[in-house]
């Protein structure tokens, strides 16, 4: 059982349901550093409940322990430089202070439209929001995470032969060189590549073990990965595919009529779907931000004509970044938005660098010899390979949704890194059959070493040892300007300025609330506080 399931991958589903219950707690409380010191008393409590615990790890390999204090290291660098993640400044930062500060404000999506997405790891995030001790980071809880999947895979190359040792190595480079520009910043993207490549693992794990006869298998692998696909599914639209590993699991257990595992299964995913919908709800008028609004029309609704922009501007975005001499000719989001692919296309191939395209061309080859292999051992012993199919589907199936609908490279980051880790095991286990040296531990041992060293050159940032040694303030501290609300209430607005990264002109970073990236002088308190929400005049009737 160890094997199969490893002890520290209950990190993977304690994030998960720390995360879910942040969620759901914000509906009630502000979620701040009190909620999170009561959730992390009652993990302290469970962990001491359950002593002695006996880690898969073993700390006596010195090189395994080299490698992760250098992977730590690396990590601890970059997230100690200010971050200039430009979604950071434009709404990440302002929807942690409304989370940290509020329950949900109904209408708060009219201060800012992209309030109206409500990640649940922003909501989360809030609650682990540690910059005294990261002091550039806004996103310790992404950091550790990042560094527990780099360790946990490592551990996997160290321990494991074969394949399998092989596929862990490619999560490891996946991880490392795919995910470092967002580090310090609270990106769901971030979040939702490194929890979704370990998740499509496991997946392929459960589906390769899946034995109806044992109940365990079901409270370890299956329990997790439902779990961690509901949380994945409230982090971003773009993660929802998830959901169906979490049907194929229930699909698995009523197909062994356990009919009372699947009622808890559907009960505990309900929950959290009926709260990330009335999350939207309040926020924004619409029962599905930004893509259904069930006809209801709420005083605090977001104009119709916004989301529809904003819609646009999203999808055009995910497709290509404009640059100045684009956009002097006219060339905007919309505008790329309403593109045929063949108008779009070569924009977006245009604009991928080099490791881009080795990392997406590594994802789809990776899937095409999945696609063989599965069918392969499927045809052979069907009886017990057949689940294998599901992996390969699905696996498909997510490179089509991110390429149709989102195809900058970091919203794909979980369906590519898979994909990846997939083409780079099957190329050394081919050198492997060829070649037995790769086979030495020696040589694994001495990859990942090189691999951390890389990372640590990698993450290099000068301005982290400014940040240690001068010690300025851990966020971008914009000049404003004050605007009046319609009930007279003040409001800000950043004014536009250059700062040593870009140019500042709609980031509010950690001004005071409400701030917004221009000045809203329809927009009205619902009563006499913020917690009462907020209404565009023009939209109430």
């Amino acid at each position: 059982m160890r094997e199969d399931y490893p002890e520290t991958s209950y990190f993977f589903l304690g994030l998960s349901i720390t995360g879910l219950l942040s969620g759901l707690a914000w509906i009630f409380v502000p979620v701040n550093f009190y909620f999170s010191s009561i959730l992390t008393g009652i993990g302290i409590g469970y962990g001491l409940a359950c002593l002695p615990v006996f880690p898969d790890i073993n700390f006596k390999r010195p090189l395994f322990l080299l490698t992760a204090a250098i992977f730590g290291v690396a990590l601890l660098i970059k997230s100690s430089a200010p971050t200039s993640f430009y979604d950071c400044g434009l709404y990440y930062v302002q929807t942690m202070r409304w989370v940290q500060n509020y329950t949900l404000v109904p209408g708060l999506a009219n201060v800012h439209i992209r309030f109206g997405n409500a990640s649940l790891w922003h909501i989360f995030s809030a609650a682990y929001e540690l910059p005294g001790i990261f002091k550039g980071s806004l996103d310790s809880i992404g950091e550790l995470m990042l560094f527990w999947f780099l360790c946990f895979h490592a551990w996997q190359v160290y321990s494991l032969e074969g394949f399998e040792r092989y596929l862990s190595l490619g999560l490891v480079i996946a991880g490392l060189f795919f995910t470092f520009p967002m580090l310090g910043a609270p990106s769901p993207d971030l979040a939702c590549g490194v929890l979704g490549m370990h998740t499509f693992w496991q997946f392929r794990k459960f589906l390769r073990f899946w034995n109806p006869k044992q109940d365990n298998k079901l409270n370890t692998r299956g329990l997790t990965l439902f779990i961690q696909s509901c949380f994945l599914a409230g982090i971003k639209l773009s993660a929802l595919p998830f959901l169906l590993i979490a049907a194929v699991v229930c699909f698995l257990v009523i197909r062994e009529g356990r009919y009372k595992q699947v009622i808890k299964l559907l009960v505990l995913g309900m929950a959290a779907g009926l709260a990330m919908v009335w999350r939207s709800y309040i926020l924004s008028g619409f029962l599905f931000f930004p893509v259904f609004s069930g006809n209801m029309n709420p005083d605090w609704k977001i104009p119709d004509a916004e989301v529809a922009e904003y819609l646009a501007g999203v999808k055009g975005f995910a497709r290509h970044i404009p640059s100045a001499a684009e956009l002097s000719n006219g060339l905007t989001y919309e505008l790329i938005a309403s593109m045929k692919f063949s108008e779009w296309f070569p924009l977006w191939a245009a604009a991928r660098n080099m490791s881009e395209w080795i990392f997406m061309l590594g994802g789809v080859f990776g899937w095409l010899l999945l696609v063989k292999y599965a069918g392969n051992k499927i045809r052979k012993q069907f009886s017990s390979q057949w689940p294998l199919f599901f992996y390969t589907w699905l696996s498909g199936m997510m490179l089509l949704f991110w390429f149709s609908n989102a195809p900058d490279p970091r919203f794909g980051i979980a369906a590519i890194g898979s994909g990846f880790s997939y083409f780079t095991a099957s190329i050394l286990f081919l050198i492997e059959s060829r070649f037995g040296f790769i086979t030495k531990n020696s040589i694994m041992h001495l990859t990942l070493v090189c691999l951390a060293l890389a990372g640590l050159f990698l993450y290099r940032d000068i301005r982290s040892v400014r940040t240690y040694f001068m010690s300025p303030a851990s966020y971008h501290k914009p000049e404003l300007e004050e605007y009046k609300l319609q009930n007279g209430v003040s409001g800000f607005t950043p004014e536009i300025q250059q700062t040593n990264w870009h140019l500042d002109g709609d980031m509010c970073w950690d001004s005071p609330l409400p701030c917004s990236p221009n000045p809203l002088p329809n927009l009205q308190l619902r009563g006499k506080t913020f917690a009462e929400g907020f209404r565009k005049v023009s939209t109430h009737k």
